[in-house]
């Protein structure tokens, strides 16, 4: 495999770590790189999180490519860098926003249909409490969004009235 070939696999993989970083930016604000690893450890409950290289390597391209921007705090004599999103990035997010909730409603729909399938077969669930707890959490940050958005449609189709 040549250089180009093995930078376009790169490439490739990385892009939707890059559009995660985008999504989590936006959502929680300037951010340093230690910050997002931690959501992402948060997000996947403990079970994943970028390297640091891969993470550093990542947020300086999206610097390059024009979609972050760098910000250094100093305490004292020790730097911080934090992140937060361009003009150019919140245009993408602009783009997409739309489309990543119907695919979101689209996973919703098929785990739905997956739960009906697994509860027809009798398959019992593998007990794990921590798991469990872990789950009623996630669940509980999800209905807020979900509450939110559904807020915002019936607002929506209150204008459009």
């Amino acid at each position: 495999m040549n250089d180009l070939d093995s930078k376009l696999i790169r490439q490739f993989f990385s892009v939707p770590l890059r559009d995660m970083i985008l999504w989590i930016i936006a959502a929680h604000g300037e951010l340093h790189g230690y910050g997002i690893m931690k959501i992402f450890e948060e997000l996947t409950f403990g079970a994943w999180k970028p390297s640091p290289s891969t993470l550093y390597t990542l947020l300086d391209t999206m610097v390059n490519e024009g979609l972050l921007e760098k910000i250094e705090e100093y305490k004292g004599k020790m730097k911080r860098i934090k992140y937060r999103l361009t003009d150019k990035a919140w245009r993408i997010i602009a783009l997409e926003i739309d489309f990543v909730a119907a695919m979101i409603e689209n996973i919703l729909y098929a785990i739905e249909k997956i739960r009906k399938m697994v509860k027809e077969k009798g398959v019992k669930p593998l007990m794990d409490k921590d798991l469990v707890r872990e789950r009623i959490r996630m669940l509980e940050r999800s209905s807020e969004l979900i509450s939110k958005r559904i807020s915002a449609l019936e607002k929506l189709l209150e204008e459009t009235s």
